[in-house]
C-alpha cells in the first residue's frame, strides 16, 4: 500500500490535487490530507505514520512554520518520504534546496509537472527501497540497511534480526524475510540465516562472523553455505 499525505492549507486546492493525484496512480494507494502542518505532525506522533510521497505547500497561514521547515522536520524523523513541494510562490524556490525533496512545482503549471514529478518519486523510492529490509511490528514500520545485518535467529514465533548496533524483533518467518534479501544472506539452520559479507571463518562446527560470534551450522545445511561462502569470497576478489 502506497502512503500519500497532502499538507495543503486551501481545501478546494487540498481536494483537486488528491483527485489528480489518484487519477495519475495505478496502484492500490490511501490519500491523507492535511490542512496544516500542526495537524500532519499530531497524526505523525498519534498514528506513528510513515508516508511514502507528501505534497507540501509552503505557505501555511494557520501555522508558526511554513512548509519548508516543515519538510526539515520530515527530514528528520521521516527520510524516506519523497517530498513534493507545490506552491504559487516562485520567490522560495531557492529555499526548498534547504531541504531533501523530489520536485518543486509551480502551482500554477500543474498538470504539466504533476506526473513526472510522481514517477521520480516512485524511482528514487524504488531504489531506497532495494537497499533495506521492511517489516512491521505492533503497528509500526520498520527498515533496516541489508548491510548492516550479521544474521536473523528464529527464536518461537519472533525473528530476531542482529545488526551491528541493534536487534530488532519481527514476527515475520525466515524465509519470508530471505525473500527481501540478496543472495548473500543463507539459511545455515533451521533457526538462522546469515549474512555471507559479515563471515570470516567457517567449518562444520560453526560460522565465525566479523564481529566474533559464533552461529550454529546443520549438518544438511553445511555444504551449500560451504558453496556460497566460497562464491561470496570469490566474487569480493
Amino acid at each position: 500500500m502506497f502512503d500519500i499525505a497532502i499538507c495543503e492549507d486551501n481545501p478546494i486546492h487540498a481536494n483537486l490535487l488528491k483527485e489528480k493525484v489518484s487519477a495519475l496512480l495505478q496502484m492500490p494507494f490511501r490519500i491523507h490530507t492535511f490542512l496544516s502542518g500542526n495537524e500532519f505532525l499530531e497524526n505523525c506522533n498519534e498514528k506513528s505514520s510513515n508516508y511514502d510521497l507528501i505534497f507540501m505547500d509552503i505557505v501555511l497561514e494557520k501555522d508558526s512554520e511554513n512548509g519548508i521547515q516543515l519538510a526539515q522536520i520530515i527530514n528528520r524523523h521521516f527520510p524516506f518520504a519523497q517530498i513534493i513541494f507545490i506552491s504559487q510562490y516562485l520567490e522560495f524556490a531557492p529555499s526548498v534546496y534547504e531541504t531533501k525533496h523530489i520536485y518543486f512545482i509551480d502551482k500554477n503549471r500543474l498538470d504539466d509537472y504533476l506526473k513526472k514529478a510522481i514517477c521520480a518519486a516512485m524511482e528514487n523510492l524504488s531504489a531506497l527501497r532495494s537497499q533495506y529490509l521492511h517489516f512491521r511490528r505492533n503497528q509500526k514500520n520498520y527498515q533496516v540497511l541489508k548491510n548492516d545485518i550479521l544474521f536473523l535467529e528464529r527464536i518461537l514465533r519472533t525473528t530476531e534480526i542482529h545488526t551491528h548496533g541493534t536487534v530488532y524483533t519481527a514476527t515475520d518467518s525466515l524465509p519470508t524475510l530471505l525473500k527481501q534479501l540478496s543472495g548473500s544472506f543463507v539459511l545455515c539452520h533451521r533457526s538462522y540465516a546469515v549474512n555471507l559479507k559479515a563471515v570470516t571463518a567457517l567449518n562444520r562446527s560453526g560460522i565465525t562472523l566479523s564481529t566474533g560470534q559464533h552461529i550454529p551450522i546443520g549438518r544438511t545445511y553445511y555444504d551449500q553455505v560451504k558453496k556460497a561462502f566460497a562464491r561470496s569470497v570469490f566474487l569480493e576478489e
